[in-house]
């Protein structure tokens, strides 16, 4: 059950990171990240991908996808640090 709260978790930090990135003019690279650039609705989209996995008993399948998210938040951490540092220094 943890893993589902750090996959929860994880992708509302995604979502937020990405919001402000994007407000520092980085570039949306997930197609499907344009559709849904809404935290709570990135939350519920993750809420239902963890009642899907832990009712088809694939629940382990939660490591794996939060390690990947953890991966994109970094990422997301460090465009918005970039861009800051460019705001910063212009």
């Amino acid at each position: 059950m943890h893993m589902g709260i750090s996959f929860i978790l994880l992708n509302v930090v995604d979502a937020y990171l990405t919001k402000e990135a994007l407000a520092m003019g980085a570039v949306e690279l997930n197609p499907v990240g344009m559709l849904w650039g809404n935290m709570v609705a990135k939350g519920l989209i993750a809420v239902v991908i963890v009642a899907g996995l832990y009712f088809c008993k694939e629940g382990k399948l939660l490591f794996p996808l939060s390690l990947g998210m953890l991966g994109i938040c970094f990422w997301n951490f460090a465009m918005c640090f970039m861009g800051a540092a460019a705001h910063a220094f212009s």
